[in-house]
């Protein structure tokens, strides 16, 4: 595990992460151009509080993608038993 320094909102922050350097940074870029972007269109006056929100986001988009990913996975599924169930019955 290595230990990554990354810039969100204005503070060096520590971040022990076994992905790759440019990967952590290139996420906590995100994060801090996203909390920018909610502070400069005035969704919130309080740091603490768009860095919760930018979370709660964050979190919201990575739950409905792993939705997306297990319905697809699912219908990959039954796509595959369709193909199998005609493979077999061409033998």
């Amino acid at each position: 595990m290595r230990h990554v320094a990354v810039q969100i909102m204005g503070q060096t922050l520590t971040v022990a992460s076994d992905a790759d350097e440019a990967w952590v940074k290139a996420l906590a870029e995100r994060v801090d151009q996203r909390i920018q972007e909610m502070l400069a269109n005035g969704r919130t006056v309080v740091s603490i509080s768009a860095a919760i929100a930018v979370a709660l986001n964050l979190a919201d988009e990575l739950e409905k993608l792993k939705q997306e990913h297990q319905r697809l996975v699912s219908r990959i599924e039954v796509l595959n038993r369709k193909i199998a169930g005609l493979v077999g019955a061409s033998e």
